[in-house]
């Protein structure tokens, strides 16, 4: 039997288990850290890491402060004014034409006379409405009302067997001035204003009909709208109704 030298590693007799390998490291002497011990087997946690060298996030919606909260409000209302304040903007509200001898037909039949539809009107002027109506003293009228193109009002208001209560309320005066007269269309109207209420009007009564041309506008323009009511045509009930 030979002597085993000292740096000769021994062979394990046939049939016996070779023992386990000693294991790379110690365990950790005491009071090393777990960096110590992760540092020392090779091991290095990814969170450990992360949290070390950039610190944790703070939580989302927390760090906020009320001026910080006003800040932002004033941006968000600044851009919403910017808004508005591009969108382009109408003068007014438009509303169409109304169909004044259509209107005139439909209500034929509840007048005690034919309405009358006015000739046609120089450029500008825009019927606003058309219809019968009961108005005081249980006068039935015929209207009419108009936008001139000085962006005044004007209306036509016909009645037969008119009261002088009826004609005080179309022309929005308990006791109307009278102004004098005009000629119109070759025949001769009345005038009347109210100058509180800034209202002419231009009346005449012909075989028993009453017709008022009336509102805010002048008697210049008034004038233009008594002369297509005198040349306009009148109205009949449509057959049946």
């Amino acid at each position: 039997m030979e002597p085993v030298r000292p740096d000769q590693p021994v062979q394990p007799e046939p049939g016996t288990a070779t023992p386990p390998a000693a294991t790379a490291t110690a365990p950790a002497a005491s009071g090393a850290t777990a960096a110590d011990a992760a540092t020392a087997t090779g091991a290095v946690d990814p969170a450990a890491g992360a949290s070390e060298e950039h610190g944790a996030p703070p939580p989302r919606g927390r760090g906020r402060t009320p001026l910080d909260m006003v800040r932002s409000m004033v941006v968000i209302l600044a851009l919403v004014f910017v808004v508005v304040w591009l969108l382009p903007r109408p003068n007014g509200i438009e509303q169409p034409p109304v169909d004044v001898r259509s209107a005139a037909t439909a209500a034929a039949s509840t007048l005690p006379f034919e309405p009358v539809v006015p000739a046609a009107l120089p450029q500008g002027w825009k019927p606003t409405s058309a219809y019968s109506r009961r108005s005081t003293d249980d006068v039935i009228t015929w209207h009419i009302g108009y936008l001139t193109p000085e962006g005044k009002y004007a209306g036509v208001e016909m009645a037969a067997d008119a009261t002088p209560k009826w004609v005080q309320a179309q022309t929005a005066a308990p006791r109307p001035t009278d102004a004098g007269s005009r000629t119109v269309g070759g025949v001769e109207w009345e005038e009347l204003y109210r100058q509180d209420r800034n209202r002419s009007t231009l009346k005449r009564e012909a075989d028993g009909i009453t017709t008022l041309v009336t509102g805010g506008a002048g008697f210049d323009e008034l004038s233009v709208l008594a002369e297509a009511v005198l040349a306009g045509e009148p109205v009949a009930a449509a057959p049946g109704t």
